[in-house]
């Protein structure tokens, strides 16, 4: 038989067919529409749910409820890893979990991120379903998520990769917190330095000269105090009863160095015992009253002493007279005490006082 060619032409109505897609499609997106509000009165109806349980637990009185937000430590340790918040220490363990031999060590932190790179494997294994778009223009999707990983090369390699970049990762942040850690001790070495060491070495140049200065005014107390016949010990118990008056009045800043000078200064003219103890510690108080030299108000406590025979208990009585003088009057006392010397003698002849 002979073969026989023929061409046959087909014409096919689709608008049928197109009109019941457009019509499917309508009834995706309705139903795409009432699922999401479904879901909106749905997530209402669970925070009234939600909110009449937590009414209900505090209007017992007995506990104070709220809702909190619960992280897992997967969780936890993804989000600080990725914000760099972990500290030095914990970079260290989780780093040294993933070399061999330490895994056992820290256990938890390589399981920590065992379970972080299955997760990140997982999301990247994930499968998505259109659904269409929503009334706002929203493309809706179904993500189905594996809730194993597949078995195969491309799984494993996967979850070699992810363990790679988190080890990475902890090696770049951890070594960056340690340079800033050491940054931060070398800055705080310096501080420690500029702060404490040299305000100490200042201290102890300051103390060691006014221990010099101290030891300088008891050997001259000493060299001047008394004379033959005076015992050691009557000369060390002076010199302590001098230095406890000193004390005393370093609160007025007098040093202690000047009071021991004055008290040897007052020792050459011959004070000893009680008159050494009240020449000084009179003479501290009128040059302190009258905001004069201590050599002067010195020579205006012996003149006093010397011309007018005052004893030593009448001595801070007369300090005292003379203050008062100078409160009352337009003299001062430092007028008076380049007077008394001079004319002290002359006035104790005549007949007169202080």
């Amino acid at each position: 038989m002979a073969d026989v060619n023929a061409i046959i032409n087909i014409d096919i109505n689709s608008s049928s067919a197109l009109l019941n897609l457009k019509r499917l499609e309508s009834q995706i997106d309705q139903f795409n529409r009432s699922v999401s509000a479904s879901n909106a009165t749905a997530a209402a109806s669970q925070q009234g749910l939600n909110k009449a349980l937590l009414d209900g637990i505090n209007n017992t009185g007995l506990f104070t409820s709220k809702i909190v937000p619960v992280e897992s430590s997967m969780r936890r340790f993804s989000t600080s890893l990725d914000e760099g918040r972990l500290s030095l220490g914990e970079y260290t363990r989780y780093a040294g979990s993933q070399l061999p031999g330490l895994g056992r060590v820290f256990r938890r932190e390589f399981d920590s991120i065992e379970q972080v790179a299955t997760s990140r494997v997982k999301s990247m294994q994930t499968q998505y379903l259109a659904l269409g778009k929503t009334v706002d223009g929203v493309t809706r999707t179904i993500a189905s998520t594996p809730t194993g990983l597949a078995k195969g090369m491309a799984t494993d390699l996967a979850m070699t990769q992810q363990r790679q970049q988190i080890f990475n990762k902890l090696l770049d942040d951890g070594s960056t917190k340690l340079l800033n850690w050491g940054k931060n001790t070398q800055w705080a070495g310096r501080q420690l330095m500029v702060g404490f060491t040299l305000p100490l070495a200042a201290f102890g140049a300051v103390a060691s000269k006014t221990f010099m200065e101290i030891d300088k005014a008891t050997i001259s107390l000493k060299r001047v105090y008394g004379d033959l016949s005076t015992t050691k010990e009557e000369l060390n118990s002076n010199v302590e009863a001098v230095k406890g008056l000193g004390r005393e009045y370093t609160k007025y800043g007098i040093t202690l160095a000047e009071t021991i000078d004055l008290s040897a200064r007052a020792a050459a003219t011959g004070a000893t015992n009680e008159g050494l103890m009240a020449a000084t510690e009179q003479t501290l108080r009128f040059a302190t009253l009258g905001q004069m030299d201590y050599n002067q108000a010195l020579d205006t406590t012996i003149s006093l002493q010397t011309a007018f025979a005052i004893s030593n208990e009448d001595l801070g009585k007369t300090v005292d007279y003379l203050n008062a003088v100078e409160n009352q009057t337009i003299l001062t006392m430092e007028d008076m005490s380049l007077a008394i010397p001079r004319v002290a003698t002359v006035v104790k002849g005549l007949g007169g006082s202080v």
